[in-house]
């Protein structure tokens, strides 16, 4: 935990995590992420894989100081010829104007060949 530490207007020092700038801030950025969550599973689940049925996904992944997350996304694409199941393993991916909850791009990319589906 960190002991960095903030003058208040009365000179005493304070621990960040306790200024109240601070916490008003993590706050407002918890809100974000908060926001942009739902924003993402909104679009996943209104996003078009074709003719391909969704059969299972990971939970998002993002880093707290990137503006965008991403998941995997396990699609059953039908079956070949001899019968056998086809499936993908596709890279799932949501970028976020900065600071914001509002998505700017929106990808999905089938990782064994770098295909994007549209």
């Amino acid at each position: 935990m960190s002991t960095k530490t903030s003058n208040t207007p009365g000179g005493t020092e304070m621990p960040h995590r306790f200024h109240p700038l601070l916490r008003s801030l993590e706050a407002l950025r918890t809100e974000m992420w908060v926001n942009r969550m739902r924003t993402a599973e909104m679009i996943f689940q209104n996003f078009d894989f074709g003719e391909a049925q969704v059969k299972d996904s990971s939970g998002w992944t993002y880093a707290s100081a990137s503006d965008e997350i991403q998941r995997t996304v396990f699609l059953d694409m039908g079956s070949d010829a001899g019968g056998n199941g086809i499936s993908e393993r596709v890279s799932f991916r949501i970028e976020f104007a900065e600071d914001q909850s509002a998505a700017v791009d929106v990808s999905a990319i089938v990782q064994r060949t770098g295909a994007a589906l549209t």
